[in-house]
């Protein structure tokens, strides 16, 4: 199946849920420009970082929901162009909250943006197992069909698990 599928987003999503599927969708649209702006104001920010906190304030008069800010801060993260703590500084309800710097030779945004993730075995064993229940998805949902019952989707579940489990080093 093709990943491009605009039906199915490539952001989490709550399965079986229309508006969680919607919300996904709307927001993969415009995640990498909401990324950006907030990978500047953190560049901006210099050795002083910012949290995600300090970023909510920021972006959140210009109408940007809280729950978008700090998933794009963990998109940064994985991609390696901002550093998060170890230091923390207190949030406006007084826990700590750590600091995101950004990294010194990001200098080409969409080059960093566009190169692949670098995971650890259990990050890429997790992001496996959701692409493949997402095909499964798919699959049970292409033309109208549906999977008849949960032993059908438990059937399919364990077929991708045991690819899965192929593809680990040993």
């Amino acid at each position: 199946m093709d990943d491009a599928d605009d039906s199915f987003p490539s952001l989490p999503y709550v399965f079986g849920s229309e508006t969680s599927q919607a919300a996904a969708l709307s927001a993969a649209k415009n995640a990498k420009n909401v990324a950006r702006s907030i990978f500047d104001k953190i560049a901006a920010a210099g050795a002083d970082g910012m949290t995600t906190d300090e970023l909510n304030a920021l972006f959140y008069p210009l109408g940007y929901e809280n729950q978008s800010v700090g998933p794009r801060v963990k998109d940064l993260a994985e991609r390696r162009m901002i550093t998060r703590g170890p230091d923390k500084r207190l949030t406006q309800h007084g826990k700590g909250a750590f600091i995101s710097r950004a990294v010194a030779d990001v200098t080409d945004f969409d080059a960093w943006w566009n190169r692949p993730i670098k995971r650890t075995p259990t990050e890429r064993a997790t992001a496996a197992f959701k692409k493949l229940t997402r095909d499964i998805a798919k699959q049970a949902m292409t033309g109208g069909a549906h999977l008849p019952a949960c032993d059908e989707t438990r059937r399919l579940l364990d077929e991708a698990l045991l690819r899965l489990y192929a593809t680990f080093d040993r």
